[in-house]
């Protein structure tokens, strides 16, 4: 019986330090799924006067604005692994060298909406797949 208390004793006196560590495991797991959980994904992309840009690990997804007449044969996209060309009726929207490689047979656009809400869709496959402050800051390299 002094056998059980003597335990139970050393039992409660140190509850407090498991208690604190528990309360402190409980409190770094919450922090870390706050974090993956208010991941604002507006801050993995971006706009510009012609288009907005977003990302995910693999993919970049390019939207832009289209007036309600411009067809696919007004649409020119011409996609290296380190250069894009896209212009729509002869204005170029994205040119020049891209911020890190592609893989250009895996990417490809579309025409998508009716009216006023039409857009082109061009999805870029990213070379190597990124994750959080690995992510493109921009589509285009943009010169120092």
């Amino acid at each position: 019986m002094t056998c059980f208390i003597a335990m139970s004793l050393r039992w409660l006196l140190r509850s407090p330090e498991i208690l604190e560590q528990a309360a402190k495991n409980a409190t770094e797991e919450e922090y870390f799924q706050r974090i993956l959980k208010e991941q604002d994904m507006s801050k993995f992309g971006g706009e510009s006067e012609s288009y907005r840009w977003t990302q995910t690990n693999a993919e970049i997804e390019v939207s832009v604005p289209l007036q309600p007449y411009i067809r696919a044969k007004d649409v020119h996209c011409s996609i290296l692994p380190n250069q894009i060309l896209l212009s729509v009726a002869s204005k170029p929207i994205l040119q020049g060298p891209l911020l890190r490689k592609v893989c250009p047979d895996e990417c490809d656009w579309s025409i998508e909406g009716r009216g006023a809400s039409r857009s082109l869709k061009l999805m870029l496959l990213k070379a190597e797949p990124t994750q959080g402050s690995q992510h493109w800051t921009n589509v285009i390299k943009i010169p120092e």
